[in-house]
Order: structure tokens, then C-alpha cells, then sequence
């Protein structure tokens, strides 16, 4: 985050384009310029496919970004990064980014234990499902603010002239947020033992069919996670050389808010445990359907509340004057 200092430092904006700003002359903050002053410099770099940079600053000298190529920064835990390159050569389109690699997505909940039966002919119930528990929410991915430093851009080997920036994307957005984690499954209930059978004396029913257990109640299902806000974007600050900002502004930018998640699913019901049938007959007891078990109780759908996450903001790309590469370089 920009501190008032920092802010103080770099606000003499002096026109503003639809997200691109131009800047008069201005200092570098102190604590950029220091650990780009301290950071090792790669003389020369070629990249032809994906170079990812596990580190917040990358110094180079002279470097290439052939055709399809990818510079991808992949530090989100400070609050700025830093490319900064003395020269740059482009020989086809290329993209400067963030890292890809994240999830931000809520877990998924337990899903409810199942009930048991008995597996006796005991008459005894059968027990309840056990609640599904809700999904996580999704989280957010915070982003670091962008400071680019260009002394002279080629491409193709001579000065790039505006027409061929297009070729250059530097693409620094929020990032999307996460999805709600889906809500666990109801436990299905047990099913109810068999009634206990029937004893039957010399002349009568000694004891009647027992009563077959009652189904155990479904489990509740569980809500799904709330979905993460789109992150906010943070602005990209270039330091151009005076000579090369007109093309260089040229570059297609973006660092637009990421979209807010997806709320979770949530869980299924579990399934009610079934009546246990009445214990058989035998001799002089005669059967009794009547005393078949109950079938267990399955609880209303759940339902998600009504929550819709904002999208992120966008930010700005602006840009400054600058003619002291040789402090960095």
C-alpha cells in the first residue's frame, strides 16, 4: 500500500487517458530505488516461452522477449514489485504478468455421517444422519503495486517506434475471487431393525410380532461457501526514459479489478432411514403388518442466502520521466 510519503512522491499527474496517466519528472521512492540499487543485475536475458521470477524485483540489462514470450512475476506477499530493465528488445508480442498460479477457492464441506442399523431382529431404530458442514468461504488474493523501469526499448533490434508497441502487453489485474466451498451432504438415516419375532404358546400367541424400528432422520445439508470479492488492481508506475515515453505509453496495459467468486452448492439431503418391517409370525401368532416401523423424517432443501460479492477496482497506469538509470544500473 502507498504510504502518504510515497503518494505525496508520485502525484504530479498532469493528464489523464482513459487509465493512463503522464507524469512531470519525479524522485523514485526511497525504499524502491534502495533495494533496486542492492539487487543483483542479470547482464543479459533471453526469454523465448515463460520465465517466472520467484523473487519481488527483476534487474536485467539487456533484455529479449522473443515471440509468445512471458515474463511472470510470481511475488504477491510485499506490497510492490519491480521489473526494471536498462535495455529492452522485442521481437514479437510478448506480455509482462502477474503469476497464475493461486487458488483462492473455499474448501468443500464434510459430508454427515451416515446412521446405523441395527443388524439384529431387535426392534431397535435406526440412527439419525448426522449435518453436512457449509463449504468455506472463498478467500481474496491481494496484489502488489507495479513499478517498471524502461531506458530504451527496441524491437526487432532497432528503436521501436509506437506503432510496434501493440506488441507489448503488460498485464498486472486483480485477481477473480474465490469460490464458495460446496456445502457437505446430509447423512442418510439408518434404517429401522426388524421387530423381534413371534413366540407362539401350546393354545394361543404367547408374544405377537414386535414393532419394527423407525427409520432414523436425513441429515441437514449445509449452505455453500460465500464467494470471495474480486481483488483490487494496483497501480503500474513506468519510469521511461524522457525520449522513449511516446511509444512506450503505446504498450497495451491492463490492471483491471478481478470479478467476484462463485457462491458454493450447497450439500445434497441425506436420504431417510426406512421402517423396519414387523418381526415374523410363527404358530399360533398371526402376522401384523401394522407394526411395521416408521420411515425416518428428511428435512427441508437447503437453501444458500442471497450474497453477491463486488467485483475489484481498477487501477491506473501512470507514468514518470526518468533519466537516472544509471543509479540502478
Amino acid at each position: 500500500m502507498i504510504n502518504v510519503s510515497r503518494r505525496a512522491l508520485l502525484s504530479a499527474s498532469v493528464m489523464l487517458i482513459p487509465s493512463i496517466s503522464v507524469a512531470q519528472p519525479v524522485n523514485v521512492p526511497p525504499d524502491v530505488l534502495a533495494i533496486l540499487k542492492s539487487s543483483a543485475k542479470t547482464p543479459l536475458l533471453t526469454v523465448n516461452g515463460v520465465h517466472r521470477v520467484p523473487s519481488r524485483v527483476l534487474k536485467v540489462q539487456q533484455c529479449t522477449l522473443m515471440q509468445n514470450s512471458q515474463i511472470i512475476m510470481e511475488e504477491l506477499d510485499h506490497d510492490w514489485i519491480s521489473i526494471a530493465i536498462d535495455t529492452l528488445n522485442i521481437e514479437g508480442n510478448s506480455l509482462l504478468t502477474r503469476t497464475e498460479l493461486i487458488n483462492s477457492n473455499g474448501k468443500d464441506g464434510v459430508n454427515g455421517r451416515p446412521g446405523v442399523k441395527s443388524i439384529q431382529a431387535d426392534g431397535k431404530h435406526g440412527t439419525h444422519g448426522g449435518p453436512g458442514s457449509p463449504g468455506e468461504d472463498g478467500r481474496i488474493q491481494e496484489v502488489p503495486e507495479v513499478f517498471v523501469f524502461v531506458r530504451e526499448i527496441l524491437f526487432r533490434g532497432i528503436p521501436a517506434s509506437p506503432s510496434d508497441m501493440p506488441a507489448l502487453r503488460i498485464w498486472f489485474n486483480g485477481y477473480n475471487g474465490g469460490d464458495g466451498g460446496r456445502g457437505g451432504n446430509g447423512g442418510n438415516g439408518g434404517d429401522g431393525a426388524k421387530g423381534v419375532k413371534a413366540r407362539s404358546g401350546f393354545f394361543d400367541c404367547s408374544s405377537g410380532p414386535g414393532h419394527g424400528g423407525n427409520g432414523g432422520d436425513a441429515g441437514t445439508a449445509a449452505t455453500g461457501g460465500r464467494p470471495g470479492r474480486g481483488t483490487d488492481a494496483r497501480n503500474i508506475y513506468m519510469f521511461v526514459a524522457s525520449n522513449r515515453i511516446n511509444a512506450m505509453r503505446k504498450a497495451k496495459y491492463s490492471n483491471s479489478g478481478g470479478k467476484p467468486g462463485h457462491l458454493g452448492r450447497p450439500g445434497d439431503l441425506g436420504i431417510p432411514g426406512k421402517g423396519g418391517p414387523a418381526g415374523d409370525s410363527d404358530g399360533n401368532c398371526s402376522p401384523r403388518p401394522d407394526r411395521k416401523g416408521r420411515d425416518g423424517f428428511q428435512p427441508g432443501r437447503c437453501a444458500n442466502p442471497d450474497y453477491n460479492a463486488p467485483e475489484g477496482e481498477s487501477a491506473k497506469t501512470i507514468f514518470f520521466e526518468f533519466n537516472a538509470f544509471d543509479e540502478i544500473f
